[in-house]
């Protein structure tokens, strides 16, 4: 894996963000965790926050969100963004730059109703040790949001959009994606997988959804369509609530909580 270049990733990130797949993950995700944030206010760690998109959302609905990022530039655009919003939101916002492997005493000395980490996994170093570090930052009960990249697309992607079959047939087994946006190779999970490293960090993985079935495969000049996109956002919330196309989204979306230690030391 090589380092990524987060810092000088944040102008293709932002337009990412603006683009028709960019918009429809954020809205794709929010529509699975919102629901799930039941009572208010609840004390959020964003563990790898970039430009703030999610911590603003979770901000104006009256939770205190603490968005940890190790890129300098992110953490500046992110704070422009907020500063859009109302002061009361934005007092409700902390941000840190810092490595989430390796977070300040500050943080750590705290523990977090629900903890975030939305494709961060992908260049970790060490993806146990990073879900392991952040499950412990959890209240007992305390929830994990987690969204990787998953390892079943590439290959129908390679195959259906790419016409490249011998290139489908060879990233079925591959676990790691060429470099992209940050400059650095980024590694993709199967579904099981991700719920092995959960339960091996002491989460009980309650939700698996999938986030962006089909986009991904669909010609450019439909994702563009305006008229398209009411009707783009509404199948992929249909099939994201199909357990048959659980496993084959662009990327994978989970919701677990912590583990009693007590219980699972049994």
């Amino acid at each position: 894996m090589m380092q990524a270049d987060f810092n000088g990733g944040v102008r293709a990130y932002e337009d990412y963000l603006r683009s028709p797949l960019g918009r429809l993950r954020d809205e794709l995700v929010w529509q699975q965790l919102a629901p799930l944030l039941d009572r208010s206010p609840l004390r959020i760690l964003d563990a790898g926050s970039g430009l703030g998109g999610l911590a603003l959302r979770l901000a104006r609905l009256g939770h205190t969100v603490t968005l940890v990022d190790a890129a300098p530039e992110m953490a500046v655009r992110a704070k422009d963004i907020a500063a859009a919003d109302a002061p009361t939101v934005q007092a409700r916002l902390t941000y840190v730059v810092a490595d989430v492997h390796h977070l300040p005493p500050a943080l750590t000395a705290q523990l977090y109703d629900v903890v975030i980490c939305h494709n961060v996994l992908e260049y970790s170093p060490d993806p146990p040790q990073l879900l392991a570090h952040l499950a412990a930052l959890l209240t007992d009960g305390g929830a994990l949001s987690l969204l990787v990249a998953n390892q079943a697309n590439p290959p129908l992607q390679a195959a259906i959009k790419g016409l490249d079959l011998a290139a489908a047939h060879q990233q079925l087994t591959t676990d790691v994606q060429p470099a992209a946006m940050f400059g650095a190779a980024k590694r993709v999970f199967t579904v099981d997988a991700l719920i092995n490293l959960c339960a091996d960090a002491g989460i009980s993985t309650l939700v698996i959804r999938p986030i962006r079935v089909v986009a991904d495969l669909l010609p450019n000049a439909v994702l563009t369509d305006p008229a398209q996109q009411p009707a783009l956002l509404a199948l992929e919330t249909a099939l994201s609530q199909r357990r048959e196309y659980r496993d084959i989204g662009r990327m994978t979306w989970a919701w677990g909580t912590r583990i009693h230690p007590a219980a699972w030391a049994e």
